[in-house]
Order: structure tokens, then sequence, then C-alpha cells
């Protein structure tokens, strides 16, 4: 049923411009941050990188208006 919701509304919807898609604010968020991570051994990039999507995954659901309704 999910996925029947998905498609019609993307079908409808289509897909928003990337100046507004979160898609493209997290994958420019994480090109500048993950810059940083790649003079880190290895276990530290993977557990700032973790913490970096974290935080990026819960910006752009801020400001898409998603986190409150969490």
């Amino acid at each position: 049923m999910a996925v029947l919701l998905a498609l019609t509304l993307d079908w409808f919807l289509r897909e928003p411009p990337a100046r507004l898609h979160p898609v493209v604010w997290m994958g420019a968020y994480l090109n500048r941050v993950g810059r940083k991570l790649t003079s880190r051994p290895p276990r530290s990039a993977l557990l700032l990188g973790a913490g970096y999507w974290l935080m990026g995954a819960v910006l752009v659901l801020e400001k898409r208006g998603g986190v409150g309704e969490l």
C-alpha cells in the first residue's frame, strides 16, 4: 500500500528542483564533511562518518519539518 501511495505521489508531484531536494542537501553536506575523514584512522572515520550522517539526517528532517512528527 505504501509503495502504491509513493508511486502515485511521485507521478502527480514529480521530482522537486535540486535546490529543494533533501537528497541533494544530504549529498552536499556529506561531501563537505566527508573530506575531513580521509586523513583519520578507519575506526575513527567510521564513527565520525556515522555521526555526521545522523546529524545530516536530523538537519534535513528538521528543514523539511519532519523532526517534530517523529
